[in-house]
């Protein structure tokens, strides 16, 4: 199974594609800049237009069986319309992968820290000392770039069923 996983953000999003194994095939960011003086409606336009192309393209690139992606949390961001923005990015992504009828699962970040680090309150460097221990080539100087890479990885990896 090859899954194409991603951790959601409204400036920037990672990515991952796992496949069984576990195989590590690809990851990093993508992002997403606003603009000084943009219009919220004219960053979350461009935010879906981005991801409509950039999901598909992903998809025709890696032919994931999967889609996976971390459910967003209900409470705990400071600005709310960053958030949105999220869900926005998420929820396009979510709309090409049913276009392209693939299955999509999500998890809800406890349970990707509690799989992959041991503990549902790890932290960002637990997450990513877990995704190392699965996958020992990711144990290299400098990586991750941004924690949502290796946060994407470990959900690539709980979608496959890996457990720590």
């Amino acid at each position: 199974m090859r899954v194409l996983a991603f951790d959601p953000g409204a400036k920037r999003m990672g990515y991952a594609i796992l496949e069984n194994g576990p195989v590590y095939i690809d990851s990093g960011i993508e992002t997403c800049i606003r603009f000084p003086n943009e219009p919220y409606q004219e960053y979350r336009a461009r935010l879906i237009d981005q991801w409509v192309g950039r999901a598909f393209t992903m998809c025709k690139q890696y032919h994931p069986d999967l889609v996976a992606y971390e459910t967003l949390p209900v409470r705990g961001f400071r600005d709310m319309s960053q958030a949105l923005l999220a869900a926005t990015a998420i929820t396009t992504v979510h709309a090409v992968a049913i276009y392209q009828h693939l299955q999509v699962s999500t998890y809800a970040a406890n349970s990707v820290k509690a799989r992959i680090a041991g503990s549902n309150k790890a932290t960002k460097v637990g997450v990513r000392k877990g995704v190392q221990l699965f996958l020992p080539e990711l144990d290299v100087p400098g990586w991750p770039q941004y924690p949502d890479e290796s946060d994407a990885v470990a959900i690539g990896l709980t979608a496959l069923g890996y457990k720590l």
